[in-house]
């Protein structure tokens, strides 16, 4: 089986997308390395670099358009993020799921309280606390119940990952996308968007099904993608992971790799397709604080994509980078929703009158 998701034949990357000019990164890769070493969260060196270059990546890639002092809050919270989560890929917080959920429900109470201190000395614990008060000094209440049920529901995302992977049995495509969606913490992307934008959307805003549902797909289209540039990773390593390709194979044994390459581009941009509908349906009549809002879905769409090329977690010696062609056509142009259940419903918010 080939591993490369972005071989010269394979389906080019549909965005439309504009994105933004990001920020020089080397004052933020300064401060973010002062920060991680502080707390001693890598102790090898070049562990060390790798990770802060990734949390710096990602944010810059993000969040362009964001206040410089927000900015280098966020890079080392995403740099945290991802020590975080190559710790419980690794082991490092145990072996089971229940020997990591005290660890993780810990870390939710931090972003309430963070002078709860629930793990003592422990150096992911500290870094996380110092983080949170950071945040705090400039974040409002509404920014801070955000993060905290954001990060909730990550944590969430993560348990519910590793407790179907303990049981050791296949995860159909139904069950795989609104996985993916927690366990990649999709919801605290934008919970930190909104919060560099001093963006406080009204519930009455934010829970509109059209805008839920936009939401989801802008997301999907994000983890997907992360799933395409992670993949060549995930084999060069050995990883005992699941992406969107394995989910489609399982479901369909008899396809090759290419073919759920295919079928996986296929989904991601018929996903694609409908956010852009909604996001014009909605703007129609939308304030300037939901403008504000799919402006940030756009950011993190376009944005992911430039940091999934370009970032050193992902690249090896043969990988395409930021050439990998794009394109204005989606793979698949239908306007149909997927047989997929735990998704299908996106497209009864489109309003037929908008097209």
């Amino acid at each position: 089986m080939t591993a490369d998701a972005y071989a010269p034949d394979a389906p080019p990357i549909f965005c439309p997308i504009q994105p933004l000019p990001h920020p020089d990164p080397g004052e933020f890769i300064a401060a973010t390395t002062t920060w991680v070493s502080r707390f001693g969260l890598a102790e090898d060196p070049d562990y060390l670099h790798k990770s802060v270059l990734t949390g710096v990546a990602m944010t810059l890639c993000f969040y362009p358009d964001a206040p410089p002092p927000r900015l280098q809050d966020l890079c080392n919270y995403s740099a945290w993020a991802f020590i975080l989560d190559d710790m419980i890929e690794n082991g490092q917080l145990g072996k089971r799921t229940c020997d990591v959920v005290p660890a993780l429900s810990a870390f939710v109470r931090s972003t309430e309280n963070p002078a709860a201190r629930l793990l003592g000395d422990h150096p992911l614990d500290a870094a996380f606390a110092s983080m949170i008060s950071d945040v705090h000094r400039w974040a409002s209440p509404v920014h801070r119940q955000r993060f905290t049920d954001s990060f909730r529901e990550w944590m969430a995302g993560f348990i519910w990952e590793r407790s179907l992977q303990e049981l050791h049995q296949p995860i159909d495509l139904n069950t795989y996308l609104p996985l993916r969606l927690t366990s990649a913490g999709a919801a605290q992307a934008i919970a930190m968007g909104e919060m560099c934008h001093d963006l406080e959307l009204s519930a009455q805003q934010r829970d509109h099904p059209a805008v839920t549902a936009a939401s989801e797909a802008a997301m999907t289209v994000a983890v997907l993608d992360n799933d395409r540039y992670s993949h060549l990773k995930a084999v060069r390593e050995e990883e005992d992971s699941t992406d969107i390709f394995t989910v489609i194979r399982n479901d369909n044994p008899h396809h090759t790799f290419r073919q759920a390459l295919h079928d996986g581009v296929a989904l991601r941009d018929r996903c694609l397709t409908l956010y852009l509908r909604l996001r014009d349906q909605l703007l129609r009549h939308a304030s300037p604080q939901l403008r504000t809002y799919f402006h940030i879905l756009d950011l993190l769409i376009v944005g992911n994509i430039d940091f999934g090329a370009t970032c050193i977690r992902y690249l090896f010696p043969d990988s395409p980078g930021k050439d990998f062609p794009r394109t204005t056509t989606p793979l698949d142009p239908s306007t149909e929703p997927p047989s997929i259940p735990s998704i299908a419903w996106w497209w009864d918010q489109v309003d037929p009158t908008s097209l």
